[in-house]
């Protein structure tokens, strides 16, 4: 029975982030930033993991590395500068 229950505040939580009607424009920001926050934070993370290893000689893997966080760096600028993200 609480299973069955716990499934339709489940539902009801989906269908409103769905809907974005209920969730207000601030909440929405706020969540956002937070998302950048931590995708910044792995780019710096994956930059600072690509420069230990090219000092220490691993050329390939800082390589993969660097390219990776500007791949990151690429999406988190095109996501920023979206007009619309349900356009991308």
């Amino acid at each position: 029975m609480s299973d069955m229950n716990m499934r339709n505040k489940l539902t009801k939580v989906t269908e409103a982030a769905k809907n974005g009607e209920h969730i207000t424009e601030r909440s929405k920001s706020a969540g956002f930033t937070v998302f950048l926050a931590f995708i910044v934070l792995g780019i710096i993370a994956l930059i600072g993991l690509s420069t230990a290893l090219l000092f220490y000689g691993h050329w390939l893997s800082a390589g993969i590395f660097f390219l990776t966080s500007t791949v990151f760096s690429y999406v988190l600028f095109k996501l920023i500068t979206a007009d619309d993200i349900r356009n991308l």
